[in-house]
């Protein structure tokens, strides 16, 4: 008998049509409206995820919070994804993605006391092929997600194995069909297609219903329709269940799934053109806040204590801005106003620890009697090739006689090049510069 899982939820949009405040509400409105829904009706499980929603809730209406903790805890409540937000896919960089999820977990294990096992971004844009390692590497060995769809790529089942890379890691993952919500009242064709293209042997599938992007869920209706599927559809097993739940159901064939490897693309591709100052904010944070790490990495321990919570407010706010309508470039224009202000707040608590950390490095170095230059290397990468300055001269012009020497005395080549202020004495010194990854020199 072919078995299927509904799945009741309400897919949260924070960013879309909407400002980022707008995201807040709805949060609030669905999560409350959901507590209320399962005290009413105690067989049925409602499912969600992203940190970012459940710390809303704590910060907003604690007394809403212990409400769900009580209903996940009774098993009604089902916690996936487990990241920050839903982000795009694609676009973030390898410490970005990392966060994502460290952040998200660190968050649920600290006030929930769980990590989810369910990857779950059911409306980014497509999935690069580095998230089944990096997924792996957090103990999440499954994956739901919905585009491309059908029309949009070719996938050999509806559930199969998934990896990167030949010899990578694998995720049992499952696309959804008809829709990771149902905005419109539900109908026979939404059901029959999460049960079309079963890999042989598999006759569970997963149907999710409920109201989404702006919030909202399951609501009485949609559940009296679902008591009668039975009887509209014969031969077949309805119950109330969680993606946790199918993937515990599935189990045993997981070994048999078809492998798809590579990446899963793509959807809605020319919005990747769209609003490029938040693309390039995203990045540009992404890589201060690496480089902090890095100079954090050889600092006191005292040192990296008084930083933690800048660095992790900003990532937050990355992170956030990750959201697959945000970074993908499908949010209206109001939206990315704050969305850049997040993004510049970020990079500037990032270039404020970098600056301290370098400071106070430099600060320790033993005297020199003459005028210093030092340099650090806080990327990833050696770095050989020009680095340029601009001293301040007290209104005095460079002379002739005056030259560049490295720590050993030995004269180093440079060139006066036009200065950035366009004034008489200001002068620009160019010159080349080795300093290894990691290196203050």
């Amino acid at each position: 008998m072919r078995t299927v899982h509904l799945i009741f939820n309400a897919h949260l949009d924070p960013v879309w049509l909407w400002p980022w405040t707008a995201g807040v509400d709805e949060t609030l409105n669905t999560c409350a409206s959901m507590c209320d829904f399962l005290d009413r009706h105690p067989e049925v499980i409602f499912t969600r995820g992203e940190a970012w929603v459940y710390e809303q809730v704590r910060r907003h209406d604690p007394a809403l919070l212990k409400r769900i903790v009580k209903h996940i805890k009774a098993g009604r409540w089902s916690v996936v994804g487990g990241w920050w937000i839903q982000p795009d896919c694609n676009l973030p960089g390898a410490e970005g993605f990392q966060q994502q999820i460290s952040l998200g977990r660190a968050w649920f294990e600290k006030h929930l006391g769980v990590f989810p096992k369910i990857g779950y971004n059911v409306d980014s844009f497509g999935h690069t092929a580095a998230l089944p390692d990096l997924m792996t590497a957090h103990g999440q060995r499954s994956y739901v997600f919905m585009r491309p769809m059908k029309n949009e790529a070719t996938l050999p089942a509806r559930v199969f194995r998934w990896r990167g890379r030949p010899g990578g890691a694998q995720v049992t993952t499952f696309r959804i069909a008809a829709g990771y919500c149902s905005i419109q009242p539900p109908t026979l064709e939404h059901v029959e297609l999460s049960l079309s293209e079963l890999p042989p042997g598999v006759d569970d599938t997963m149907c999710f219903l409920g109201v989404g992007d702006h919030g909202g869920g399951p609501y009485e209706a949609i559940l009296e329709w679902t008591r009668q599927l039975p009887d509209l559809m014969p031969g077949t097993r309805f119950i109330y269940s969680s993606p946790e739940k199918y993937f515990k159901a599935i189990a045993s064939h997981a070994k048999r799934l078809p492998l798809v490897t590579g990446e899963l693309q793509m959807h809605a591709i020319g919005c990747y053109s769209v609003h490029r100052p938040v693309k390039l904010g995203v990045r540009r944070a992404e890589n201060l806040l690496a480089q902090a790490r890095r100079a954090l990495e050889i600092a006191s321990p005292a040192e990296r204590r008084a930083a933690q919570p800048a660095l992790q407010q900003a990532w937050e706010q990355v992170c956030f801005n990750h959201f697959h309508d945000t970074l993908g470039g499908s949010s209206i224009l109001t939206a990315y106003r704050p969305a850049e202000d997040q993004l510049g707040g970020a990079a500037a608590a990032a270039e404020t620890v970098l600056s301290e950390t370098f400071r106070r490095r430099v600060h320790a170095l033993p005297p020199d009697p003459r005028q210093r230059f030092v340099f650090a290397n806080y990327s990833g990468e050696s770095f050989a090739g020009w680095a340029e300055h601009e001293p301040w001269l007290e209104w005095s012009t460079w002379q002739p006689d005056w030259c560049l020497l490295d720590e050993r005395g030995r004269i180093v080549p440079h060139q006066l090049v036009e200065a950035e202020p366009l004034m008489p004495d200001a002068v620009r010194l160019l010159f080349p510069l080795k300093v290894a990854a990691g290196e203050v020199a």
